[in-house]
């Protein structure tokens, strides 16, 4: 057995969407339940060089657009591109998931670049790399499935079965805030500093005939705050209480009781388990959790099992991922919406919050300065 002290494990994600951090944070937590302990970062955390500081690296990654990196990974795919040194990894043994689709041009570029060039200074394939492909999505999954228990096996760790390894783990919830708005140190990763704010101006600036709508956007604060011309200012919508209390009338067992220990993970540039704060379920569903999109393509499959009606369990058996797209993600049907589609009247708790995502946020550029006026933001959008 591997002396896992000495031997730390770094899980790395990169995606647009929250697809490779989900998965990432899914690994993890199967190796965290075995006692495997490993350390997880979105790839713009680190530098390709600081991976050297880990024997393990682990790499989920998308590929966007016309064989981008996406946002949160494309620092750090520039750097490594750039490292010329060949010996900066040579103690690294690494392997890599990319999330890709086959209909378009560029097919998994990026994870195909980052594992060239991984190789290229100095890392070991402990594992050949995989591919997956949205666009076929039961290959998809045999992927993702095998390739995680070949990535448990290479650590002791032995899943149960499938459904463990694709959708059974423990949320990691990521808020975060700073005291006293301290300025943000140069580098510093600040995810959240919650504060709330009233609008008090929203223009339009473009003129009659432009093709493209620009809004100036002002918000007046509660309280003084720190910050610099071009500062990011990330919104989070809350979801309306009618849409909450559709979905607790849907879950079972019985919330009233539930509560969560929300559990912030970044603590400085890498991921770390520090304590956070409780909310109670619905509190949760109104603020975290964004309850207003429709679950995955597999919660929906698996909705199959809960039909009491034979014509409509099989035509949720029969539903492709193309036909699932057309009729409940495009329309963006919520989940209870479907259930009363499928004349299901509960499901799980557990299964729904294991499939529902974080509410993600829009972000400002601030057009402002607090030397003028720290209680007035200004925003271009």
């Amino acid at each position: 057995m591997l002396n896992l002290d000495k031997t730390p494990i770094l899980i790395l994600h990169g995606s647009q969407t929250d697809a490779a951090e989900l998965q990432a944070k899914r690994l993890a937590a199967l190796l965290i339940k075995n006692n495997v302990k490993c350390t997880v970062a979105e790839c713009n955390a680190v530098k390709p060089a600081e991976l050297a500081a880990y024997t393990y690296v682990i790499i989920l990654i998308s590929t966007t657009g016309p064989g981008l990196p996406p946002y949160n990974a494309k620092q750090f795919f520039e750097a490594l591109v750039d490292t010329a040194d060949v010996n900066t990894l040579k103690n690294v043994q690494f392997a890599i998931f990319g999330f890709g689709d086959s209909t378009y041009g560029n097919f998994n570029k990026v994870a195909k670049m980052v594992d060239n060039n991984m190789k290229r200074i100095g890392a070991v394939e402990f594992l050949p790399p995989t591919l997956g492909d949205h666009s076929k999505p039961e290959q998809n999954f045999d992927k993702l499935v095998t390739w995680k228990r070949a990535i448990l096996s290479q650590f002791g760790v032995t899943a149960q079965n499938d459904e463990e390894l694709s959708t059974s783990f423990t949320h990691w919830f990521d808020i975060e805030t700073f005291e006293d708005n301290k300025p943000v140190e140069q580098g510093e990763k600040v995810i959240r500093n919650d504060f709330e704010c009233k609008v008090v101006r929203n223009k339009l600036l473009s003129q009659e005939g432009y093709n493209q709508q620009v809004f100036e956007l002002e918000v007046e604060l509660d309280e003084a705050v720190y910050y610099r011309p071009g500062d990011i200012m990330c919104v989070y919508h809350h979801n309306d209480k009618k849409d909450v209390l559709s979905v607790l009338s849907v879950l079972e067992p019985c919330p009233q009781n539930v509560r969560f220990f929300l559990k912030p993970e970044y603590k400085g540039a890498i991921t770390e388990i520090v304590d956070g704060k409780k909310l109670d379920l619905e509190e949760a569903l109104t603020t975290y959790f964004d309850i207003t999109k429709p679950p995955s393509f597999y919660f929906f499959k698996n909705l199959a099992n809960k039909c009491e009606d034979v014509s409509i369990k099989q035509k949720v058996e029969s539903t492709d991922f193309k036909t699932y797209m057309e009729e409940y993600v495009k329309p963006h049907k919520p989940l209870w919406e479907i259930l009363i589609e499928l004349r299901i009247p509960k499901v799980w708790l557990n299964d729904y919050l294991n499939d529902v995502q974080i509410i993600r946020p829009r972000e400002y550029s601030i057009a402002s300065s607090s030397m003028i006026n720290p209680k007035r933001m200004n925003f271009i959008y």
